[in-house]
């Protein structure tokens, strides 16, 4: 716990020395209807036809009038809503700009929670338990949630026509991923809504991913059997009487690469995921 602590700290240190006047912010079409942009933060995905407009998640408070001029490079329309995936800051730091420029916020209940418990702006607007699917023009859009993966209030957005995912930080491309445990991270329930998520994907599909590149099919299952060994390894020592500075000795994610030094933190939300089961 100390070092999830330390990252949570470390994390803030670094939002609060980030120059964002330097951010630039860089769009990808995917589909004449569907583009990614990417800033600082987390991947943004941006839908807009004759009928709507809205982005799934929208990164930090500061980066808002950068993200909506981006927008407005592919479209006059507004940003009638925004979808977040889950309520880290980095994925809805600007929510209380875009409601203010009368945009609705839409996320699964879990992130109304959390989210109220640090601010009274900004808060999910529209929110669901489960499932829910919106229809634009020939698109129909599913959102998805499945109990607890990298937090517990996760969503993946599946664009049913273009066979295009946002699939949030369930699914990254930095390294180990990050659970975490405080706000209902469960590292099994991470590796389940993968398993639901590539049941929908196809070898065709664009996979927009919560932070890093876009992606395959075959990527997602890269990272899902990486975190799969690794959960296994994790739990073979727990199993054996083994401490968690004992487990990190042995190096339960020898072989992966970590570009980001992360995998110390990653192998406690592992642990701790195990453990409190």
């Amino acid at each position: 716990m100390k070092n999830l602590l330390s990252f949570l700290l470390i994390s803030s240190v670094c939002y609060a020395q980030q120059d964002f006047s330097a951010v630039e912010m860089k769009t990808t079409e995917i589909t004449p209807h569907i583009f990614m942009i990417e800033g600082s933060g987390g991947n943004i995905g941006l839908f807009t036809n004759e009928e709507v407009t809205f982005i799934i998640d929208d990164q930090f408070g500061p980066l808002a009038e950068k993200i909506q001029s981006a927008v407005s490079e592919q479209t006059e329309r507004p940003i009638d809503f925004v979808i977040n995936t889950h309520y880290h800051g980095d994925h809805s730091g600007s929510n209380p700009h875009f409601e203010k420029e009368g945009a609705y916020v839409i996320a699964q209940e879990n992130v109304r929670t959390r989210l109220k418990e640090e601010q009274s702006e900004g808060l999910p607007k529209l929110t669901f338990p489960f499932n829910m699917h919106l229809y634009f023009g020939d698109e129909e859009i599913e959102i998805f949630h499945q109990s607890r993966a990298h937090t517990n209030g996760d969503a993946i957005i599946h664009f049913k026509t273009s066979n295009v995912f946002h699939t949030g930080d369930v699914f990254v491309r930095y390294g180990f991923p990050y659970i975490d445990v405080k706000s209902g991270g469960n590292i099994n329930g991470m590796i389940e809504f993968l398993d639901t998520a590539l049941r929908k994907m196809d070898d065709e599909s664009v996979i927009i991913p919560g932070h890093g590149q876009l992606a395959k099919k075959q990527d997602v299952l890269d990272f899902r059997n990486m975190i799969y060994a690794i959960r296994n390894n994790i739990r073979t020592g727990i199993s054996s009487g083994l401490s968690l500075e004992e487990i990190q000795a042995l190096d339960p994610t020898a072989g992966y690469p970590d570009p980001r030094d992360s995998k110390k933190g990653f192998v406690e939300g592992v642990y701790h995921s195990l453990v409190g089961e």
